[in-house]
């Protein structure tokens, strides 16, 4: 593990080590996560274009398929950007130090790069830790009914409707194109409008 400080020198970044200093970022090395950056964008925006595409063509009977296969597009776009957000923080890393290195690099050469859509992480891992949230439905759940891959859906009104708990719905899409997952949600067009925007600032 480094110990000292950082510095950045001449689009090079130091760590400083015993008294010595190790070349850890260059330009080229900058450029490498750029590019995965860039990819991770553009797979983000293309699944979930795909997936809204794809419910627009079931709604007007131009496609006969099942809202699991928009939902699948969706939870794409969501894993893509998640891994996104992954590269830009320190927080869940398994090596802190090389992490926090290579955020301060990144934003040191990008600072204005935007922040994630809110709610995006907790519904990321929701998706990521499925089986513990079905773990809690179990255990936990009354009646045992379950609410999952729907398009469309609201769920205040199928709550109070249909009497169903908080957990017991899991991934559903509202009609303000909402991924819900329990009483979280993330917002797909803020998703699409943030891997647009800072494809566009990290490209300049």
């Amino acid at each position: 593990m480094f110990a000292g400080k950082l510095y950045y020198l001449s689009n090079i970044y130091f760590q400083e080590e015993g008294g010595e200093s190790m070349s850890v970022f260059t330009e080229e090395i900058l450029d490498r996560y750029k590019r995965e950056i860039i990819l991770k964008a553009k797979w983000t925006y293309d699944s979930i274009v795909e997936g809204l595409g794809v419910w627009n063509a079931i709604a007007e009977g131009k496609h006969d398929g099942k809202a699991e296969e928009v939902i699948r597009r969706f939870v794409s776009g969501i894993t893509y950007a998640m891994s996104i957000v992954r590269i830009l923080n320190v927080a869940g890393a398994r090596n802190s130090s090389r992490a926090q290195i290579r955020v301060d690099a990144i934003k040191n050469k990008w600072p204005n790069l935007p922040d994630a859509p809110q709610g995006l992480k907790q519904i990321r891992d929701d998706l990521e830790h499925f089986e513990e949230r079905l773990d809690t439905w179990a255990f936990t759940s009354s009646s045992h009914s379950i609410v999952d891959l729907n398009l469309g859906m609201s769920p205040e009104g199928l709550g109070s409707f249909f009497g169903v708990e908080e957990k017991e719905l899991l991934r559903n899409v509202d009609l303000e194109n909402n991924f819900l997952f329990w009483n979280h949600k993330v917002k797909l067009k803020e998703v699409l409008d943030w891997a647009q925007k800072l494809k566009e600032e990290i490209e300049k």
